[in-house]
Parts: structure tokens; C-alpha cells; sequence
């Protein structure tokens, strides 16, 4: 079997290519052919396996002109997947379909189109809705991360061939964190939907942060330089480090006690999943899809109303302040992890391929 991945980019830190990656090395360690086709270059931040060949319709790194070159880049990914003859080309977004699906007209490449956010979520008022409706009805498959997804798709987009596949726990977990780091842990790109501004919000308002606890917020992104602001506007610059994407996430997953998400929304949020991986409790928002499968609240960790500041600030100060609560959590959230393994993940993606998972 011979697959392709299309994706716009490799040298992003965000946590779909660290799944394409995951996944594309699982299936060419399996035995499959697989190659990355991405629209844009530069070096790939996470590991692929050597078996893996990467071609980039352009060589170098150029955001914000995906469709101003539409044509062009379809015509590119055509000529590439007929000198490939895959048998199959995985979307890494559905926004990829509106070039895949019409670039493999006619080829007899199959398009499987995986959302990674959720199908409220837009990136772009016209093209994502665009772009799932294309994908529900031309797709061969289209793969969401949640149930609530799948419904979704089903319901809003006309979808009749739509699989649900979890993300896998991606980390060597080793020990889990001792829980003794008076430090709440948030990890992911800086932008928008990631509520980074509401966490500020919170945290100022802590009463742990009073008590010696700390903020770390790890990653990278375009709003860096407003969030530091707020930081320092906010008065909490002894409290708060923000420090740079790391291929080392286990060390600051054990440098912490509790794992803080504050999204506006999510698809099925990896850092949520290795977080219980390594043994801590988590804090979330209760965005539309994605914490709610992973967090069972009161028991693996605390999740709270969408949006609602003043109530993560209690939660953070609800965990920090009970030892026994976080421990008890902890090895829960521990416990629940082992149903996103890698192995039974895979397994549902070769399913997939092979033509046998049905949904």
C-alpha cells in the first residue's frame, strides 16, 4: 500500500503535524509506503522515520498565500501524485481536501480528509465550511477526532462515510511527575484559540499564585508579544514564565503538578492526553469537543464552564490546594490515559486502509 500525507507544512511545533508524524511512522514501520507532501518547505520539527520521502511544491517557507496560488499548487500536487500512483492521500486538515480531492480527479487516489479542530471551528468564514462540505460529499473517508464530530459532520455537512479515530498518547511516558512542583503547566502554540489571555485572567486572580505556586506556558506563536504584555500589565511577571516550543515535553510535564488547557475550542487536545500520560491531573475549559473525552470531572481532574474565568481561577485553587485531591487524580488520570495507546490507535488507522473500519 502506497500513501501520501498532505500537509501544508512540517516545521510547525502544533500537534497536528506531531499526529501526522506519529501516524505516517507507525504506518511505514507497519509496512506501508509513505511519503509527506506538504505545500510549503522547511526542516520538519518532529522526527520522521527515514523511510519516510518528503516533497514540497515550494521550496521555502510562505504563509498567508495558500490560495492565491491555488491553481499552481494544484497543478503541482496533481503531477505528484501521479508520478506517486498512491493508493491513498491523507488531508492533514480538511482545508487540504480543496486541493487533494481536486488534484486527484481521476487518478485513482483515494482522499481520506482528517479534521484535526472541530466542525464549529473557522479558521476562514468561507473556505473551512467549504472545504468540510467538499470533503463529506467527495472524500473517500472523513475522520474526526470525537463522536460529537462525527455528529456534527453527519448533521451539518451531509457526511455519510465518517470514522472516529482518537489521537494517541505520542510520549514515552516513563515516571510520572512526582506532583511535588508548586507549578500549574499549559502547553501549546500562542494564539487566539488557545485562551491564553483568559488564563492570564485567571491566574492573576489565584490565591495559590500567593502561595508560591507558578505558571509556566510553553510554546510559540504570532501573540507572544501580547501576552507578555498583559503579563507585566497584569502584575504577574513573578509568577509567570513563558518559554519556547520543546522537543523535551515529558520534562515539563513532570516539572508540574496539574496540566491547565484554556481553549476557546478544540478538536481532541493532544496535550490533555499525554498530560493524564504522565500521571497529572488536569484543569479545562469545557470546550464544545475534546476535554470532556479525556477528563472524567472530579475524577481524572476539573473542568468548568466554557469561557468562565473566575471559575478556572477556583479550580487551579481547588487542586493547589489539596495534595490528596492531586494524587488521587493523578493516578486516574493515569489509569484513563492507557485508552488512547498507540497500538490500538494505529490498528483503527490500518483498519481504515484496509477497508474495514466502518466507523
Amino acid at each position: 500500500m502506497k500513501i501520501a500525507f498532505f500537509i501544508a507544512s512540517l516545521h510547525d511545533s502544533g500537534g497536528s503535524h506531531r499526529m501526522a508524524t506519529v501516524i505516517a511512522n507507525g504506518l511505514v514501520r507497519s509496512g506501508a509506503e509513505v511519503d509527506m507532501i506538504c505545500i510549503y518547505g522547511g526542516e520538519p520539527f518532529y522526527e520522521l522515520d527515514p523511510g519516510i520521502g518528503v516533497t514540497y511544491l515550494v521550496p521555502h517557507k510562505r504563509w498567508g498565500q495558500m490560495f492565491s496560488h491555488y491553481a499552481g499548487y494544484i497543478h503541482r500536487l496533481r503531477k505528484t501524485l501521479r508520478r506517486g500512483r498512491y493508493d491513498y492521500v491523507i488531508d492533514v486538515d480538511t482545508l487540504m481536501s480543496l486541493f487533494s480531492i481536486p488534484a486527484a480527479a481521476g487518478l485513482g487516489t483515494r482522499v481520506i480528509s482528517w479534521e484535526h479542530c472541530n466542525a464549529n471551528a473557522n479558521w476562514g468564514r468561507c473556505t473551512y465550511p467549504l472545504a468540510r462540505r467538499v470533503a463529506s460529499r467527495l472524500a473517500h473517508r472523513v475522520v474526526v477526532l470525537t463522536d460529537t464530530d462525527k455528529a456534527a459532520f453527519e448533521r451539518r455537512f451531509g457526511a455519510r462515510r465518517v470514522v472516529r479515530i482518537h489521537n494517541p498518547v505520542t510520549i514515552e511516558a516513563g515516571e510520572p511527575s512526582p506532583l511535588t512542583e508548586k507549578r500549574f503547566l499549559a502547553l501549546g502554540r500562542f494564539s487566539p484559540e488557545k485562551g491564553y489571555d483568559m488564563l492570564l485572567d485567571a491566574w492573576a486572580s489565584t490565591r495559590c499564585r500567593r502561595e508560591g505556586w507558578a505558571l509556566r506556558i510553553v510554546g510559540g506563536g504570532w501573540s507572544e508579544g501580547e501576552l507578555r504584555a498583559q503579563i507585566d500589565r497584569l502584575g504577574v511577571a513573578d509568577s509567570v514564565e513563558m518559554l519556547p516550543a520543546t522537543h523535551e515535553v515529558e520534562a515539563m510535564f513532570r516539572s508540574a503538578s496539574c496540566f491547565v488547557l484554556s481553549s476557546r475550542f478544540e478538536g481532541l487536545p493532544l496535550v490533555l492526553i499525554e498530560a493524564a500520560a504522565m500521571g497529572l491531573p488536569a484543569v479545562s475549559f469545557d470546550c464544545e469537543t475534546g476535554p470532556r473525552e479525556i477528563i472524567e470531572d472530579a475524577s481524572t481532574g476539573l473542568l468548568v464552564p466554557p469561557g468562565d474565568v473566575a471559575a478556572l481561577a477556583a479550580a487551579m485553587d481547588e487542586i493547589a490546594a489539596d495534595g490528596e485531591m492531586r494524587a488521587r487524580m493523578g493516578a486516574a488520570a493515569l489509569e484513563r490515559s492507557r485508552l488512547f495507546s498507540p497500538g490500538a490507535i494505529l490498528e483503527r488507522w490500518r483498519a481504515l486502509l484496509n477497508g474495514s473500519c466502518e466507523s
